[in-house]
């Protein structure tokens, strides 16, 4: 009688932390970038007074929220897919001399800590360009549609093109070092 119960009860505590651990990992789950909904923009001056706007139409991702956290992200942009609205630019922006789309077809972003500083939720990630991988930090916002199975990662944040290596030739001093890169991440369920 004394083992059965002792059965039992182990029984009970075993189904009662499996529970746990299936309704914990329940509320985690893994979005897949929605490519029309989303943009990835960015803009850099030219000629020091005008600033080239443009975005990549091109990219593919995954983001791991927990609730009501951002827990893990990551993207692969394809460069090919680059647009300023002006194709002769963006076929020279695509050459050896400027991003090297033959040798280096995407630009990848992986998260790799998630923090708060300041009152403000921070992102730090290893941000790969060419050959060049720089861990970058920055702020974001988490946006939950309620009765929506929508959800909307923003951000911005400004980059040194000389960090990575994006040296341009004869047109490398009309060209700004700064690039602001706009994030608008749109994932369903």
């Amino acid at each position: 009688m004394r083992n059965r119960i002792h059965s039992r009860l182990i029984y009970l505590v075993v189904t009662l932390i499996i529970g746990q651990c299936l309704f914990t990992n329940a509320q985690e789950r893994t979005y897949v970038i929605d490519q029309d909904q989303s943009q990835i923009g960015f803009k850099i001056s030219h000629l020091g007074a005008f600033k080239v706007k443009g975005n990549f139409r091109k990219f593919s991702g995954q983001l791991v929220i927990d609730g009501s956290q951002l827990k893990a992200l990551n993207s692969k942009i394809e460069v090919g897919s680059i647009f300023t609205d002006n194709e002769e630019r963006d076929d020279i922006i695509k050459e050896e001399a400027y991003l090297d789309v033959a040798q280096f077809p995407f630009i990848t972003f992986e998260v790799i800590q998630i923090y708060t500083e300041d009152g403000q939720t921070k992102l730090k990630g290893k941000l790969k360009i060419k050959d060049e991988e720089r861990e970058i930090s920055f702020p974001y916002d988490l946006i939950i549609i309620k009765d929506s199975n929508i959800k909307m990662l923003k951000a911005e944040t400004q980059i040194n093109r000389k960090d990575f290596n994006l040296e341009f030739g004869s047109m490398n001093g009309l060209i700004g070092n700064k690039i602001d890169i706009e994030l608008h991440i749109v994932v369903h369920h």
